[in-house]
């Protein structure tokens, strides 16, 4: 049995689909009438906010993992993984690779973004807007497959006792009951309503919820108060009118006193009236004063929060990307007929590097061989890069281990004719870590 395991770990390959409805309808990658007509069916029968469905057309197998996007049934991004005659039985750990793909979305910040109250929004109309972020995302689903072998197995014959038609749908809490059912069942749909945020997807989301929370309650306090100094500076106008007003009356009130002594009361009257509104004044001003104060101290609080948000952005850009760079290299046994040509580069790599290989080869095709083999200290070579002929492109591997290693670049010639430039070789290698990069980025605060 693990025999059968290690061959299909070697075979497995996998179409990688990438879907949703966003702000001008649905869209997919790439784009062919089959899936499209399948992904927009299953879509539109959603059940729970995250879904995870098993599809099989004869020999091909499709597992289409669904999610909603700011808790509207209307947005949601698919991502799918189609296996010609392979069964993948697991699907507790589909989940946490499709779960994990949408978090690493979320940092990268492309397609998917977080706002500011913490939750998640598109950022692109439609998905062909960005075919570069596609292509990463494809990629790193692929780089997921080696995970899933050991729960792979070969597809067995189709169950013609069960229509093709038939839906089995069970919760994320029965999986265990799947590997059975997906055996006789050529549609399952499992349902996860909750639980499916990564952990950090869930601290980012909580920190940016919390911080805006913070700022849009100061920023109705200080409007607030500043509408209550606006009717303290409106009234205080108002008193000084009234205040000009008694002096009139005051001043007649002398004039009066001329012609009618028994006027005298009122004129005193007047005057208790003017000390106390005087009194009323100070007591306003000294009531204005304080308003401006507390209005002081909470811009001194909104400032302190927006120093925080300044200090986690300027804490995520210490910690910038490191980067390795290492020297091109072209292969020099040109027109030497059964002759290797060589480069070994040796380094130190972390858990979570990230090795590019950009890589190109022109020979006569199925006999002159560019061939690029990574060994880890004390383990085998992986081989990563095996072509012939014409080619150009660039190979991605993200290390798991800690540890040194060695990737040697080889251009090997058979004893038959020269075809095209006759040569292979690698140019602009380097190793980084791209997580860090990404995190910067979603640290970044526009005051």
């Amino acid at each position: 049995m693990c025999e059968v395991h290690l061959l299909f770990f070697f075979k497995m390959k996998a179409t990688v689909y990438i879907f949703g409805n966003f702000t001008s309808g649905y869209s997919q990658y790439p784009e062919d009438n089959y899936t499209r007509y399948l992904f927009s069916s299953i879509s539109k029968s959603r059940k729970s906010a995250t879904e995870l469905v098993y599809h099989r057309n004869g020999e091909l197998t499709y597992y289409i993992y669904t999610r909603e996007i700011a808790n509207s049934t209307n947005s949601f991004i698919g991502l799918c993984y189609v296996f010609n005659g392979i069964l993948i039985t697991d699907f507790s750990y589909l989940f946490e690779i499709f779960e994990d793909t949408i978090t690493n979305i979320v940092v990268t910040g492309e397609i998917l973004e977080f706002k500011d109250d913490g939750s998640l929004s598109t950022k692109v109309s439609q998905l062909y807007t960005n075919p570069a972020e596609l292509q990463r995302i494809s990629d790193y689903l692929n780089s997921k497959l080696s995970s899933l072998g050991r729960f792979a197995e070969k597809l067995p014959p189709t169950n013609f006792s069960i229509s093709n038609s038939e839906w089995k749908t069970f919760s994320f809490e029965q999986t265990e009951a799947i590997p059975t059912a997906i055996k006789a069942y050529s549609n399952i749909r499992v349902l996860k309503g909750k639980n499916y945020e990564t952990d950090s997807l869930k601290g980012y989301a909580f920190k940016l919820k919390t911080l805006s929370a913070e700022r849009t309650s100061l920023s109705n306090e200080i409007v607030k108060l500043k509408e209550e100094n606006a009717n303290l500076n409106r009234q205080k106008k108002q008193i000084k009118w009234v205040l000009f007003l008694l002096l009139l009356i005051l001043i007649g009130g002398i004039i009066f006193y001329f012609y009618a002594k028994d006027k005298t009361q009122i004129i005193e009257g007047n005057t208790v009236t003017i000390s106390s509104l005087e009194n009323d004044i100070q007591k306003k001003n000294q009531h204005i004063k304080s308003l401006k104060n507390d209005s002081t101290n909470l811009t001194n609080k909104l400032d302190d929060v927006k120093s925080r948000l300044s200090k986690v952005h300027n804490e995520l850009q210490k910690n910038t990307a490191t980067y390795l760079y290492f020297d091109s290299w072209t292969s020099t046994n040109y027109g030497q007929p059964n002759s290797t040509s060589k480069i070994i580069y040796s380094f130190y790599a972390h858990s979570g590097d990230k090795l590019n290989i950009p890589y190109f080869v022109s020979s006569e095709s199925n006999c002159d061989f560019l061939t690029i083999d990574l060994k880890r200290n004390g383990y085998s070579s992986e081989r990563l890069v095996y072509t012939s002929g014409v080619q150009s492109s660039t190979y991605s591997y993200t290390f798991s281990t800690n540890d040194s290693y060695q990737l040697i670049v080889s251009y090997y010639k058979d004893g038959s004719v020269n075809r095209n430039h006759d040569n292979g070789g690698v140019h602009r290698l380097s190793i980084y870590q791209p997580i860090m990069e990404n995190l910067r980025k979603m640290s970044e605060y526009n005051e």
